[in-house]
């Protein structure tokens, strides 16, 4: 089943969200305390400047920013132990790197390559090879794509593209201990916890496969036609997956297979998840004017974007300080998404209590707006250009005064009917 996101998260988009006055009954909806924007801060970083990127992943207890440089044919080290970013180093893979994982719990850092091996880095730094490639895997003749690491089952699964397979390496001996038959190309794998399965995103076939490991066969295919998923990310707790389009983004109940699609962000390349932070982080590269970095939260209701670089290929989150970080044509951009909440006051007794007002919608797969299909284009991202223009949904922000104390009481926002939907059904821009 698809239906179209609910038009209630565009009211995050960016954060706009316009200040609403308050009718009886003491509920004033003061909108966003600041803005996603507001709080960008961008740092010279010359040799990230000159670089060409895809993977960006953060070590949480190394407070290290890695990034994947194809043009140095290394990963690029960052020291965000601080509010401000410090560059540390270059390390030498031997080959263009692709995507990136890190296992915090075994201090190593792995690295798919062009050429299909994956470069495996120390990053203990009591190591005499600290910060070293020390091994590399073979996982395919072709490429090794995009990866992901599950501490759970001491594995990296490789993405190998147009071979098809989801190669497991054990990260206890760095050897390949399975090959899982996709028998499409795959982009981004990624294991989920919740029920021990493998998902990957496949471009070609408008889908995302699902993967058991202990056959290595598929056992079902999530199809989200037109949509030609690049990225994608699992937020176990609630069994829901995020994926990104040629010109929208979906979201994927995992249990059922419903799905919804938005085109509040026009796509885009690398997905990841937070379980910490409880939030999706997108990048979605185009144009000098509409790249942008958007954040979700953890049930898939847009929060905030940000203008990015047109080099934005990722995303990667800092959660000592709450900062996401990505690439900039400077070098990086750094800002702030609890800035991006939105807020209401509630006065009672005279006594102020900040409560959020979230925008709710129906559950995943329930009946709402028409369906829209994601327009057809070329993938946003790793360096294919993007014609997808499809810009998101205008939503009407302005007060009901008559219905803002009853509709924040049942938990929605001013401007949304009793069930969670927008009062005025909002049209998309043709």
């Amino acid at each position: 089943m698809k239906a179209t996101w609910p038009a209630a998260f565009g009211a995050l988009v960016a954060s706009t969200a316009a200040p609403i006055v308050a009718a009886a009954g003491g509920m004033i909806l003061l909108g966003a305390c600041t803005s996603c924007q507001s709080t960008v801060r961008e740092a010279a970083i010359p040799l990230i400047a000159a670089g060409s990127f895809d993977g960006v992943e953060a070590d949480q207890r190394a407070h290290r920013l890695y990034l994947g440089d194809s043009a140095a044919h290394g990963i690029d080290v960052v020291d965000i132990s601080s509010t401000t970013p410090r560059f540390v180093r270059t390390i030498d893979v031997a080959g263009a790197p692709n995507g990136l994982a890190v296992a915090e719990d075994t201090h190593r850092l792995y690295a798919g390559l062009i050429g299909g091996s994956v470069a495996v880095i120390d990053t203990d730094e009591s190591s005499p090879k600290f910060m070293q490639m020390i091994d590399r895997v073979t996982v395919d003749s072709l490429a090794a794509d995009l990866l992901d690491y599950s501490a759970q089952k001491q594995r990296v699964y490789v993405a190998t593209g147009q071979s098809g397979e989801v190669v497991g390496i054990d990260t206890t001996t760095n050897q390949v201990k399975e090959r899982l038959a996709a028998k499409v190309p795959v982009e981004q794998p990624r294991f989920n916890p919740a029920d021990g399965l493998v998902y990957a995103a496949s471009t070609e076939t408008d889908s995302v496969v699902q993967i058991n490991p202990a056959s290595g066969k598929v056992i079902n295919t999530f199809k989200v036609a037109g949509c030609h998923p690049a990225g994608l990310a699992i937020n176990p707790n609630r069994q829901l997956a995020l994926i990104t389009c040629s010109g929208s983004v979906a979201l994927i109940n995992l249990r059922n297979g419903a799905h919804e699609v938005t085109r509040a962000v026009t796509g885009g390349d690398i997905v990841s998840y937070n379980a910490r932070a409880d939030r999706f982080l997108v990048a979605s590269p185009h144009d000098k004017s509409d790249s942008a970095v958007a954040v979700f939260y953890g049930d898939g209701q847009l929060l905030g974007t940000v203008a990015a670089s047109p080099k934005t290929h990722a995303a990667a989150w800092d959660q000592e300080h709450g900062l996401v970080y990505a690439v900039s044509a400077a070098g990086l951009v750094s800002f702030t998404p609890a800035a991006c909440e939105p807020y209401a006051v509630l006065r009672f007794r005279s006594l102020p209590f900040l409560v959020r007002a979230q925008a709710r919608r129906p559950p995943l797969g329930a009946a709402g707006p028409a369906d829209v299909a994601p327009a057809a284009g070329r993938r946003p991202g790793r360096g294919t250009g993007a014609d997808a223009r499809a810009r998101g949904w205008n939503l009407r922000t302005a007060a009901q005064p008559g219905d803002a104390a009853g509709a924040l009481k049942r938990g929605h926002p001013p401007h949304a009917n009793s069930e969670g939907w927008p009062s005025e059904r909002p049209r998309r821009p043709i």
